[in-house]
């Protein structure tokens, strides 16, 4: 039996509005224990660019969760390996919003650039939604006019 074909990645495109950056970090009372910290950069946007089958939520808000994540264990000289990944895209009457674990140097130079507005534009790929929601594929931060439309 033939193999059932993939569908093709989704898409959206966001206008970046506003960012929150936040910052935690934690060590047991224990000087020999683990310590741990943890960012998060919170955007909050606009989908000014969907795929087809979404067109329903153009113009709709979006929530963009980006994190980072190390533990320091005083048993090694560095930190722990830092392992990006992407999470969730979830589309729903009661909201939009994505997340996903992003390189510490990638989430230290991000506030400054949104700042500058040398990134306004957030774009995503993502695996077709079921129930809602779908994996994360990529994001692209940049400048509106880098981003390509989608078809």
């Amino acid at each position: 039996m033939p193999r059932k074909l993939q569908p093709p990645p989704e898409e959206i495109t966001a206008k970046i509005e506003r960012f929150e950056h936040t910052y935690y970090f934690s060590q047991d009372a224990d000087p020999r224990s683990k310590a741990e910290d943890e960012g998060a950069i919170e955007l909050t946007g606009t989908i000014v660019d969907i795929s087809k089958r979404h067109r329903r939520f153009l113009h709709e808000p979006i929530g963009i969760t980006l994190l980072y994540a190390r533990t320091f264990d005083p048993a090694r000289d560095a930190p722990a390996a830092e392992r990006p990944f992407f999470m969730y895209m979830n589309l729903s009457k009661r909201g939009c919003g994505c997340g996903g674990y992003i390189p510490s140097d990638a989430f230290w130079a991000l506030p400054s650039m949104l700042r500058e507005k040398a990134v306004t534009h957030a774009h995503f790929r993502f695996q077709p939604t079921q129930r809602g929601s779908g994996s994360l594929l990529s994001i692209y931060l940049a400048p509106g006019d880098k981003v390509e439309p989608i078809s």
